[in-house]
């Protein structure tokens, strides 16, 4: 048997040398704006189903503070994202993820709120 290390023989370290360093933060930055998203996608289906129009007011989505939950999520999230970013020695990719889908999660919410408006009416209405 021989007592030789990895580093005698010219093998790779076994653990990673830069550290999980932010990688939580990253990961829960990814979570936190999926999750947003995922509920913008829910209630963009639930406003476009004809039974959701067809009630009268009795809807879990009318009754549940997604909006606010939604806009709690993605400042979440990018501001995990955003100090995952910052930390030197850590893993980014979970970061910069998690920055993307906020990114798309404020441009879905815009769209919503936009559609919202302009299918009730707009300013004249």
């Amino acid at each position: 048997m021989n007592s030789h290390s990895s580093d005698e023989i010219g093998l790779p370290p076994l653990h990673s040398p830069r550290g999980d360093r932010g990688s939580k933060l990253g990961v829960a930055s990814f979570i936190a704006s999926l999750s947003a998203l995922l509920i913008v996608v829910i209630l963009i289906v639930a406003l476009f189903s004809p039974s959701y129009w067809a009630s009268e007011g009795n809807n879990l989505i009318d009754a549940l503070p997604l909006p606010e939950l939604v806009i709690v999520l993605i400042i979440l999230g990018f501001v995990l994202g955003i100090i995952s970013l910052a930390r030197k020695n850590s893993r980014r990719v979970f970061g910069i993820i998690g920055i993307i889908l906020s990114g798309v999660a404020i441009m879905s919410c815009c769209g919503l709120f936009g559609l919202i408006f302009f299918s009730s009416g707009g300013f004249g209405g």
